[in-house]
């Protein structure tokens, strides 16, 4: 009787994560793994490996939609770093989740079921990516636990020699990233089909994160106009709706190939920031780029 209910147990638990995953629209990683250590690895804005070693609910003041001050609480953990493959490097990391509670209105823990839940006491490798200056880390990724982790370390290693032994001639000139900018710009399906339509009336007005971009490399496209917003610009939009497009690090490898990822966010108004997430990866072949998007994902 035991073995049937722990059976039970079980299947309900693989059920409900399953579920999980579909709900937040999961492709499922890659099965390999080199693959999959690279794409989220590009995907990222920090990879670390750490425990973590305390939680606490923090104060903050929100409004109802009657424009009244309600008292909430937002759920932090703290990481004690012991690894470190990609950002800033530190010492501990301080985690904001998207956990909340309303203690004066009896309305308790709520979050996002797409953002990965974290144990305290536990060691964890992270993915993590940055929105509005927070960290997250996304269920679809490759965040784990440290135990499930051992392929991902050795890759990540890989990556890090790669990085290391980055060759001169593969780095890329103004001109390279000029046309490898135009290239995504153009393969992206709202922009083509604006750019394609000659007779247009006005231009589409394209708000685009200054982030890594020399907006001396932004080409002249019909039909298109670009608004480059800085980092206060993007976080003093003071609960206003936001959509802008940002370009992340092109990463150039020792093979010269090269990756970028390229990203809409969504900072709306009364809802979690959501984001559109495209990897592009260019090889020049006979003196010419080539390359298209090999991924692609949603976060809420």
């Amino acid at each position: 009787m035991k073995n049937i209910v722990l059976l039970s147990v079980i299947l309900v638990l693989i059920v409900l994560a399953q579920v999980n995953v579909w709900a937040c629209g999961c492709p499922g990683r890659v099965k390999d793994i080199t693959k999959a250590v690279t794409k989220d690895f590009n995907q990222a804005s920090m990879v670390f490996s750490g425990n973590v070693v305390a939680s606490e609910w923090i104060p903050k003041i929100e409004k109802n939609s009657s424009g009244q001050k309600i008292r909430a609480e937002t759920l932090v953990l703290k990481f004690a770093v012991d690894g470190w493959w990609k950002g800033k490097i530190k010492n501990e990391v301080i985690w904001h989740t998207s956990h909340i509670r309303y203690p004066d209105l009896g309305i308790g823990e709520s979050g996002s079921n797409c953002e990965y839940g974290f144990e305290v006491g536990k060691k964890y490798l992270v993915y993590a990516d940055s929105l509005e200056g927070k960290l997250k880390a996304h269920v679809c990724g490759g965040t784990r636990r440290i135990e499930d982790a051992e392929k991902d370390i050795k890759e990540l290693q890989k990556l890090n020699l790669e990085e290391k032994h980055l060759q001169e001639g593969s780095k890329l000139t103004g001109e390279d990233k000029s046309f490898i900018i135009k290239s995504i710009l153009e393969q992206n399906p709202q922009i083509k089909s604006r750019v394609s339509q000659e007779s247009a009336e006005g231009k589409l007005v394209i708000k685009l994160s200054e982030k890594n971009i020399d907006p001396k490399l932004l080409p002249k496209l019909p039909q298109l106009e670009f608004v480059l917003l800085n980092t206060n610009d993007i976080k003093n939009y003071k609960g206003k709706s936001l959509t802008y497009w940002e370009f992340g690090n092109f990463k150039v490898n020792s093979f010269g190939r090269v990756t970028v990822v390229f990203s809409l966010i969504n900072l709306g108004r009364g809802f979690f920031p959501s984001k559109s997430v495209g990897t592009y990866e260019y090889q020049k072949f006979n003196n010419k780029w080539v390359g298209k998007k090999v991924s692609s994902y949603e976060t809420n």
